[in-house]
């Protein structure tokens, strides 16, 4: 089908689609290059530990084709579930339980009243993770996000291509942080926002600005796809 041929754009949200800083909007400029890239017959999406709630403002500016979310735990397209991983109760009761008693508190990442996916604020010096699930320790802000084993944003991003036909050859990534590194590696053209470690740098095949300088639209120039 002329969908393999498809090219597929995806993106981290925190300080890549977005300043996190500066609130949750995407800037007039990337707002319209992704309407440009549209146009083109790209096939755009995010990839994030985000609720879809959370999204709410930036979904309201550009409705994107398909949504990573939870890290993976919830995969959207358009309006369809087409893949669904919440965490077990038992492991989501577990965690909380150790979280109370080494004084951590947890944040819930849910869809429709379940838990797909924890954040634990400031957790790494206190807070000991096992195998039970998958974990990701932030090491600057200590934070431990944690999803379902093997969930993560890679395979989303997988059962999305596979549900649209897409070949994974045809992807280009934008990500940030540690987390995104998978991604970036599995992708076929990879950019790295400015200011990101240098571990995420280099696994990408470019770097770009921060996304304060909307370094989004400097790679989709720097890479001639606008």
């Amino acid at each position: 089908s002329t969908m393999r041929n498809k090219k597929l754009i995806v993106f981290d949200v925190g300080n890549t689609l977005i300043e996190t800083k500066r609130g949750i909007f995407i800037s007039n400029q990337v707002l319209s290059d992704l309407n440009a890239l549209r146009e083109k017959g790209y096939i755009l999406g995010l990839s994030t530990l985000r609720t879809e709630e959370m999204l709410a403002p930036i979904l309201a500016q550009f409705q994107f084709d398909f949504l990573v979310l939870m890290n993976g735990g919830l995969v959207k397209i358009g309006d369809c579930v087409v893949f669904s991983q919440p965490l077990h109760p038992n492991i989501v009761a577990d965690i909380k339980h150790q979280a109370k008693t080494c004084g951590v508190s947890v944040v819930d990442y849910s869809y429709d009243g379940t838990i797909y996916a924890l954040e634990l604020p400031c957790a790494k010096e206190r807070f000991v993770v096992n195998d039970a699930y998958q974990s990701y320790i932030w090491e600057q802000s200590g934070n431990i996000d944690i999803t379902p084993k093997n969930i993560t944003k890679p395979n989303g991003l997988g059962i999305v291509c596979r549900e649209l036909g897409i070949s994974t050859k045809n992807i280009i990534a934008f990500g940030d942080g540690y987390n995104d590194i998978e991604m970036l590696k599995s992708a076929d053209i990879s950019v790295a926002m400015g200011g990101a470690p240098k571990e995420v740098c280099s696994v990408a095949t470019i770097t770009t600005t921060t996304a304060g300088e909307d370094g989004i639209s400097v790679a989709l120039r720097k890479l001639e796809i606008l």
